[in-house]
């Protein structure tokens, strides 16, 4: 939703990946900086898109969903591997981008070993004293 509506002028090569994070972090800057918070779910492939994050908010949990790329590719809804496999694709992170790996992430969910409960769970006890911290 956020690529149709703030980033439809960009493709996906690495550099247009890259914009689409800063503007995603920019977003989440100004909801964080009205003491809400932004959850946003996005493939952050450099270490320089993950820095520019966490130099834009100052309240932020870097959360790494590990997986393996056999995994990924069965559980592809969008056909995005079939489709790149097939040539009718380019630009697929993992396959010919390159994914720097994150150095220190806060919180590493190795998602084809643990549940979605589980993950779940682990998410909602990192975000714990960041919510009791609320005036709800």
């Amino acid at each position: 939703e956020f690529r149709k509506v703030i980033s439809p002028d960009l493709a996906y090569s690495l550099e247009d990946r890259e914009m689409n994070m800063q503007r995603v972090a920019q977003v989440c800057k100004i909801i964080n900086d009205h003491e809400s918070f932004a959850i946003a779910a996005v493939m952050s492939p450099t270490r320089s898109s993950r820095e520019f994050a966490r130099r834009c908010i100052h309240r932020i949990i870097e959360v790494y969903t590990k997986c393996s790329l056999d995994v990924l590719e069965k559980r592809d809804v969008k056909g995005h591997y079939k489709n790149f496999r097939e040539g009718k694709m380019k630009h697929l992170i993992g396959k010919d981008l390159r994914y720097d790996e994150p150095d220190n992430p806060d919180l590493v969910l190795e998602t084809d070993k643990l549940s979605v409960e589980e993950c779940a769970r682990r998410i909602l006890e990192k975000l714990q004293p960041y919510l009791s911290s609320l005036s709800l």
